[in-house]
């Protein structure tokens, strides 16, 4: 794969320029002088919202900055300048106990798409650490908890999905140990701002694609980006027309901010975009990177089709969200960072 085409370039300045544009948000003026934790700021989403709250504090905060907390079982190589870091695991309550206060708190820890393999790890930060952290900062300014549009289930027949949608879902099924993760800890998020004192909010978020130096992590992308780069030809797997909703983690990370400065307690927003994207689309559009010819095979036999189409509406009308980015103009950079991760 080129990494200096100009494709590649244009991608790496939309990217840098959506991030700068995130930092100058107006409505961040309303953390100026607050303390604020991101909870898993090592990962993908926490990293982009660590470095974006950071870069506002160099910038339109610089007079009145916030009180920049990141919060991770091991420290980053690089933290970014202004942000003090603690090495906590969400799992020991002693340890969360002994935090010190802060005032608005994003909750962004969790395994992702290797859930299967880190099986404890998801029950404990989606249940164990939550509700650890939701006692310990009752009477907070802000709390969100990130959540996923996975509680709805996997199976959709293309009608839109709403907040208020039902989830359909088999009981015993392996996809749970995620799933159903979520929902409890969404259920332990609304206990908490029914009957306790802790005004959370929950974001559910859409399949996320970035451009961040991040662990080695198994993705459909990196799988695709992995496949394309070792053997010219990328095999798909399921059904190729199944399709699901793809949203750029600058936009997933605006959409968190929004729900903190304004969403409700007890309430629960979408946080996605307008592109339902299929697997077969999706592969298509990382095979265009490579500047060798790549193969898009579809699997012999096909699974049920699914059509996941995810509304945002109430996140545009109620939180101000307005989603920027398409995958077709990253790609090139979000397949070479994925590339240069799997290494």
């Amino acid at each position: 794969m080129k990494t200096e085409s100009p494709l590649l370039q244009q991608a790496a300045n939309l990217y840098t320029e959506g991030r700068s544009r995130l930092a100058a948000l107006p409505e961040l003026s309303t953390l100026a002088g607050s303390s604020l934790c991101v909870v898993g700021s090592t990962g993908q989403i926490g990293s982009v919202l660590v470095e974006t709250l950071a870069e506002a504090n160099r910038t339109t905060l610089q007079a009145n900055p916030i009180r920049l907390y990141g919060l991770a079982r091991t420290l980053p190589a690089e933290p970014p300048l202004g942000v003090t870091f603690l090495p906590v695991s969400v799992a020991d309550s002693a340890a969360v106990a002994n935090l010190p206060d802060f005032d608005h708190l994003l909750y962004v820890a969790g395994t992702a798409s290797d859930y299967m393999r880190r099986r404890q790890e998801t029950i404990e930060t989606q249940v164990v650490g939550l509700e650890s952290f939701l006692t310990r900062y009752a009477g907070c300014k802000g709390f969100v908890y990130i959540s996923s549009t996975r509680v709805y289930g996997r199976e959709s027949d293309g009608s839109p999905i709403t907040e208020e949608s039902l989830a359909c879902i088999p009981p015993m099924h392996t996809d749970n140990l995620y799933d159903s993760a979520k929902r409890l800890g969404e259920s332990l998020c609304l206990w908490h701002a029914r009957f306790g004192s802790t005004p959370v909010s929950v974001a559910r978020l859409t399949n996320i694609y970035g451009a961040q130096d991040a662990q080695r992590s198994q993705t459909a992308i990196s799988d695709f980006a992995r496949q394309a780069a070792e053997r010219g030809r990328i095999a798909l797997r399921g059904n190729p027309d199944s399709t699901r909703n793809w949203a750029c983690v600058l936009d997933i990370a605006q959409g968190i901010l929004r729900t903190l400065l304004q969403g409700k307690p007890t309430e629960a927003y979408n946080i996605g975009s307008e592109e339902h994207l299929s697997s077969r689309q999706m592969a298509e559009t990382i095979a265009t990177t490579f500047p060798h010819s790549v193969e898009v095979v579809p699997p012999i036999e096909a699974t049920l089709l699914s059509l996941q189409n995810i509304s945002i509406e109430k996140a545009r009308m109620q939180l101000g969200y307005t989603p920027h980015f398409m995958f077709s103009s990253l790609a090139p950079l979000v397949v070479a960072k994925a590339l240069r991760n799997a290494r």
